[in-house]
């Protein structure tokens, strides 16, 4: 997204219509998103990681975590590790 938005204002600067107050708008907005994207992105890795944390300590003693985690593990038969 900023590739584009440095090529569209070098071509509106080419055609000789170019605007400051367009681009530093542009260049404000996307800033703005990534930083709420990343804010977000930082929120929902901690929800995960304390999820698991959560389920691994109340996972029974002696259960091997993966077992406890991995769908469709039969105790006759453990997993190839």
């Amino acid at each position: 997204m900023v590739p584009k938005l440095i090529s569209s204002a070098i071509d509106s600067f080419t055609a000789g219509h170019f605007s400051y107050r367009t681009v530093i708008i542009q260049f404000v907005v996307t800033g703005l998103g990534v930083f709420i994207l990343t804010y977000a992105q930082n929120i929902a890795q901690t929800w995960a990681s304390e999820k698991v944390a959560r389920d691994m300590r109340s996972a029974p003693r002696g259960e091997d975590f993966r077992a406890v985690f991995s769908a469709g593990w039969n105790r006759s038969r453990p997993p190839n590790c």
